[in-house]
């Protein structure tokens, strides 16, 4: 279905600049040459079709919930490296599921990643406590942020840059 829509959205660009498919493609992939993407908490993975279609090299991928990193590894076989929890990236070595070891997390160039909003949902009578909850890093909401944070400022310091 994603493959579908992208390939619509291609079709649509294509007609609006006046270039063929074909053409916009190899364009998009001269440009992603030699950049990675990585996600966390996507769900079902999704960016990685976009990855594909890009010709981006794809880093890694994490996901908290187990049958959503099954359907990830039955959905994407040639996943080589998925990690379970955000909060744990900023660490020297984390679990990969795939491999059942203990790996360094690598860096990409593209960071694609949700956070949990369960801590401000409608649907959590204790939502007015978790306000500040990003800002203080408190509540699922702000520990996956925090989690997420910990990984970009992790990565930008070992470049020298972001």
């Amino acid at each position: 279905m994603a493959n579908y829509f992208l390939e619509k959205q291609l079709e649509a660009i294509a007609v609006e600049t006046g270039t063929s498919v074909r053409s916009l493609r190899n364009k998009i992939r001269e440009a992603a040459v030699g950049l990675s993407l990585a996600t966390a908490c996507s769900g079902t993975d999704s960016p990685i079709v976009l990855a594909k279609h890009m010709g981006l090299e794809t880093s890694f991928s994490c996901e908290f919930d187990e049958l959503k990193r099954t359907w990830i590894l039955e959905n994407f076989p040639e996943t080589q490296r998925l990690f379970c929890d955000i909060k744990s990236l900023k660490r020297d070595e984390v679990l990969n599921v795939v491999t059942g070891r203990k790996e360094r997390v690598p860096s990409a160039d593209i960071f694609i990643t949700g956070f949990v909003c369960k801590s401000v949902s409608s649907e959590n009578n204790e939502r007015k406590t978790y306000k500040n909850c990003i800002q203080e890093g408190r509540g699922e909401t702000g520990e996956t942020f925090s989690g997420m944070m910990d990984y970009i400022k992790k990565t930008c310091s070992a470049r020298g840059h972001c």
